[in-house]
């Protein structure tokens, strides 16, 4: 029971855990956590407890909902609910990402920091376009990277620009991309015009050719990417970057604002084949703390985090996390996690047993056995996303 805790669950014999989830100290080094455990075990339910418990503290929290289970969470809580698979929600991929803020050294400028925001932002920008089209060569990546400095300098927007001082409307879109790279005599260039037509004028122009239009400033906000499911992976992988860019800017942009950000489905955010994704989560995961941010990721299985082509980024953000939350499993998940955290064999049976709602807790280097009982206007408030 820590001294400014929250109600957090029940220990197997019916006392209460009492949390402060911002506490540091001891082996709690961070707020990350990890949440694992077979689809119907409770997961949802206790991750929404907890959400609400921040929410109340006064804590932002962000969520990526790729199964739109919190949207009547976020209806109830009068959160911000934005549909970022193609719907009227939109963020600007060409709009910079202003630099984090961090300490200055006011008596000494030697160790004062001086990043360039475009500079930054069009590396970004780089990783954007190759998850968008993979098949873009050396050279097409090079003329894309001078196009791009260029349709900036035509909106006045230079490598000295303080981009704190624009607004959304200030940044080019994808059509000016798009038109610039069309009026260029090289063949090169209208080849390039070309492949980005989808993104300027085309399908893929719902997502991603307009302004800015989003309101971040709630302390709940849901980003909704279930339409990109039917999406093609192309797709799928630039818009969970580009979303995950921002959610970035909000985590970092003050260091004495505590900001969740939850990852629910994170095999989605850790496929394989899109390695730029869960490196971009172990940033989160190493970085967080110094901005009094936190990241929450929950998956199905452990497996889904120690594929070989994601495990660098997985294992980090598995050793990071502060709170390790178990839920009922089997299989190979249960053999991982019983082989990661030398679980012994009573704690292996508990998982083995899948009771909804039970899970162990693993807390710094405690593990306990939980019982996430839930009060009733809690679960009110959740409405019926997750089933049943």
């Amino acid at each position: 029971r820590d001294d400014h805790g929250s109600y957090f669950a029940r220990t197997s014999d019916g006392r209460i855990i009492s949390l402060d989830l911002l506490y540091r100290g001891h082996d709690r080094t961070n707020s990350n956590a990890v949440i694992t455990g077979a689809p119907g075990q409770g997961k949802s339910t206790a991750l929404k407890h907890i959400l609400m418990t921040l929410y109340m503290m006064g804590v932002k929290v962000i969520v990526i909902d790729p199964e739109r289970e919190f949207r009547d969470l976020c209806r109830n809580l009068g959160g911000t609910w934005l549909d970022v698979g193609g719907g009227k929600a939109k963020i600007n991929p060409l709009q910079i990402r202003p630099v984090p803020q961090d300490d200055e050294d006011e008596e000494n400028p030697l160790y004062q920091s001086d990043d360039n925001a475009m500079a930054l932002h069009i590396h970004t920008l780089d990783v954007f376009f190759k998850l968008y089209l993979p098949g873009l060569t050396d050279l097409q990546r090079a003329l894309l990277k001078k196009a791009l400095t260029e349709v900036y300098q035509a909106k006045g927007i230079t490598w000295d620009t303080d981009v704190n001082q624009l607004t959304a409307e200030n940044f080019p879109l994808m059509k000016d991309l798009h038109r610039h790279l069309e009026e260029q005599e090289d063949p090169r260039c209208k080849e390039l015009a070309a492949l980005l037509y989808d993104i300027a004028q085309g399908a893929d122009s719902y997502l991603w050719n307009g302004c800015t239009n989003v309101d971040v400033s709630n302390d709940l906000v849901v980003f909704d990417t279930n339409r990109l499911m039917n999406s093609s992976d192309e797709v799928k992988r630039a818009q969970y970057f580009n979303t995950l860019t921002l959610c970035w800017q909000l985590m970092s942009q003050d260091r004495e604002e505590p900001v969740f950000l939850i990852g629910d489905e994170g095999h989605i955010l850790f496929d394989p084949e899109i390695p730029q994704t869960s490196m971009y989560m172990r940033n989160f995961a190493k970085r967080a703390r110094k901005y009094e941010a936190a990241l929450w990721l929950v998956t199905h299985s452990l497996v889904d985090l120690l594929n070989e082509k994601v495990k660098l980024s997985g294992q980090t953000i598995l050793d990071c996390a502060t709170y390790k939350i178990f839920f009922g499993t089997d299989g190979k998940n249960l053999e991982e996690t019983a082989s990661l955290f030398h679980l012994t064999d009573t704690e292996q049976n508990i998982l083995l047993a899948q009771q909804r709602g039970k899970a162990l807790f693993l807390l710094g280097k405690q593990h306990i056995h939980v019982d996430f009982e839930i009060p009733a206007y809690k679960l009110e408030l959740m409405g019926k996303g997750g089933g049943r």
